[in-house]
């Protein structure tokens, strides 16, 4: 529940969440491109046994997650400090629970019969859908787990 005190009000406190959200689109896209162009028509690229575009949808879920909470103002901090180092922390966390997520699915087909190569091509897509849904929600992906 939010009070009073968890309210910000102050027009340089609104600066500083419009700025960081700002920068926060900007790395976001930045960031993207970088590693898109990259691994852009390089086949079966992967990192930690994961496919690339499964980590950036991972990337994007955290990413959106923190420009929601900026934008919505849902528990941010009125302490600086602990709002960014949430904000930092929270992509790395993404990343991870994306991956996670990726593992526990491909688990999942491999434990129902599914040949290794059935979650490939089209199914990556459904694959890059949960990557994101465990990027963006700490609670959904952990509720997976």
């Amino acid at each position: 529940m939010e009070t009073d005190k968890d309210v910000v009000n102050d027009p340089a406190e609104e600066r500083k969440y419009f700025w960081l959200t700002l920068l926060y689109v900007v790395l976001l896209l930045s960031s993207l491109a970088v590693v898109s162009v990259i691994v852009w028509n390089k086949p079966d690229y992967f990192i930690m046994y994961v496919p690339v575009p499964i980590l950036e949808w991972a990337f994007v879920g955290s990413m959106v997650a923190v420009l929601y909470r900026l934008a919505y103002r849902k528990r941010v901090w009125n302490s600086s400090l602990g709002l960014y180092t949430w904000v930092i922390a929270k992509p790395i966390i993404g990343l991870f629970m994306g991956a996670l997520v990726y593992f526990l699915a491909l688990g999942g087909g491999r434990l129902l019969g599914a040949p290794s190569d059935a979650l490939k091509g089209e199914q990556v897509y459904w694959l890059s859908v949960l990557a994101f849904i465990g990027g963006f929600s700490d609670e959904l992906s952990i509720g997976l787990i």
